[in-house]
């Protein structure tokens, strides 16, 4: 209703004088206030809302069982798009070879680049993952052709989103076909999160 907009069109502007700092939640939403708001991107900062607490660093023998189903080697390279806190490496340590690449970097085991963008040889790591990454990105088309270019062919591509970002599981699928990717059976649900499994065809 109008009365509504014209009361949150008064706090955007009292936000635009008198805050200090912005905190955004992605790096869509800073583009966006930059955009439609006009807001100086100094006063913006990105801080992702917290993660479910299952995305925790899991038990040793639970590892290795994920391990053992997906025959996951030594030798597995796997890039993880929007890492965050890179706790994926963290989880796996030194049994296999992560790539943690997101926008910002926490610390220097993370690559800080656009996904667009990868610093990565083509199909060169087993299994790429957009971990709660995919929904917030600007350029989710050309991640997708990233993850594609980076994947060796029959490797993997995992995606966990939120289920309230996926409109249509079929339609999701039928996407994700365009950039080379077939899903792998039925999507697994947990909580309020959903997971993606394909292979690069």
């Amino acid at each position: 209703p109008p009365r509504i907009v014209a009361v949150d069109n008064r706090r955007l502007k009292w936000v635009k004088k008198e805050a200090d700092r912005i905190i955004c939640v992605s790096q869509s939403t800073k583009k966006d206030v930059v955009d439609l708001l006009k807001i100086d991107e100094s006063k913006l900062r990105v801080v992702p809302n917290a993660p479910s607490p299952i995305f925790t660093i899991q038990p040793q023998e639970k590892v290795e069982r994920v391990r053992k189903i997906f025959n996951v080697q030594n030798d597995y390279v796997l890039a993880d798009l929007g890492c965050g806190k890179a706790k994926i490496s963290k989880t796996f340590g030194n049994k296999i070879t992560v790539k943690s690449v997101d926008h910002v970097a926490i610390d220097d085991s993370v690559y800080a680049c656009d996904m667009s963008k990868l610093p990565m040889i083509s199909e060169s790591v087993d299994e790429a993952i957009f971990c709660l990454s995919l929904s917030l990105g600007i350029n989710v088309k050309d991640y997708l052709k990233e993850a594609n270019r980076i994947t060796k062919n029959g490797g993997r591509l995992t995606i966990v989103e939120p289920m309230s970002k996926i409109d249509s599981i079929t339609r999701f699928t039928k996407e994700l076909k365009n950039f080379g990717f077939e899903r792998c059976g039925a999507p697994d649900k947990e909580g309020s999160f959903i997971y993606f499994r394909f292979i690069k065809t």
